[in-house]
């Protein structure tokens, strides 16, 4: 403890840097004392600091997490766009050219666009499919050439080894059911947007909002995934996974590390089960509302007003 009196020269800066002095001056006495160099003196006094690393973690195995959930999902995104132009334009299509008043005929307006919703998921599934198929082909024809050793190589090269061992039976079928709810959910997305129009000059309209939202979802998901460091065990990354607009985007490529319960997934199903068929309703009734309807494009207050009016199933020409 230093004391100084209230009349004096001396400032409190003097006595600052003479009180540091007086401390090395001790701490080197201490170490002679104590018969230690300065090193060891040193090293005695360095902080201690504790790292936790998670057994089997490592940052490979990190950002071979992201690479999975960024690759998986621009995959995704590719086909549910070309899902949802097919549908935009079988649906204008059939308007502009006349054809969908001799359809009604036979079909009724509910059963023709399920039918193209349930055909363009078909489409896109087998899409899938294919290119799976042709990239596991292409691997199995690297071994036979002897460009690669083993198919165990080419799971170490993309660290896709221990996370494609472990995925059971029941984890392919969550990660099926999870992309045939997202890709249903899209489809009908598309069908209420290209309802609201009948011109084919007007279709690039509908397909620009429907890549906007999917676009929004994506940038979205980037943001969060860079916010968060790539830490996938993030809370936020659960509420993605249950939201319908961004479930199909996340939740198979996080079944496929592991990273959520069966139980998780199921009370995941049914939020987007309950949402695909309120969004289901709400399309069929915009669809049949305006299967008629070819004059311009319709705002959203205009089909709000139409679907006020106009009772379930109702024809509005």
């Amino acid at each position: 403890d230093m004391y100084k009196t209230k009349d004096t020269d001396i400032t409190e800066n003097d006595l600052s840097l003479f009180g540091e002095q007086m401390v090395k001056f001790y701490n080197d006495n201490k170490i002679t004392n104590m018969k230690l160099d300065k090193q060891s003196y040193s090293l005695v006094n360095t902080p201690v600091k504790v790292d936790v690393h998670v057994d089997g973690q490592n940052d490979s195995d990190k950002q071979s997490e992201i690479t999975i959930v960024m690759t998986v999902m621009m995959v995704i995104m590719f086909f549910i766009v070309l899902s949802g132009e097919n549908i935009s334009t079988q649906i204008v299509t059939e308007k502009s050219t006349k054809l969908v008043e001799y359809l009604l005929v036979n079909i009724r307006p509910l059963d023709l666009v399920s039918g193209k919703i349930l055909a363009s998921v078909v489409v896109s599934f087998v899409q899938m499919l294919v290119m799976v198929g042709a990239g596991l082909s292409s691997i199995v024809f690297c071994k036979e050439l002897g460009i690669i050793n083993s198919y165990e190589d080419v799971m170490t090269v993309f660290k896709l080894g221990k996370f494609t061992n472990e995925l059971s039976v029941m984890d392919i079928v969550l990660i099926i059911l999870f992309l045939a709810v997202g890709f249903l959910f899209y489809a009908i997305i598309m069908c209420m947007l290209s309802s609201t129009v009948s011109r084919l000059e007007d279709l690039s309209y509908v397909q620009m909002i429907y890549s906007i939202i999917i676009l929004v979802i994506m940038y979205t998901i980037m943001g969060i995934m860079t916010y968060t460091d790539g830490d996938v065990t993030h809370v936020i990354y659960k509420v993605l996974m249950v939201v319908p607009f961004s479930s199909v985007f996340m939740t198979p490529q996080f079944i496929m590390l592991g990273k959520i319960s069966v139980g998780f997934c199921i009370i995941a199903i049914l939020v987007q089960l309950v949402c695909l068929i309120i969004f289901g309703k709400l399309a069929a009734k915009i669809y049949v509302s305006l299967i008629m309807y070819t004059g311009k494009k319709l705002s959203v207050k205009q089909v709000w007003n139409i679907m006020i009016e106009k009772k379930v199933g109702e024809v509005h020409e």
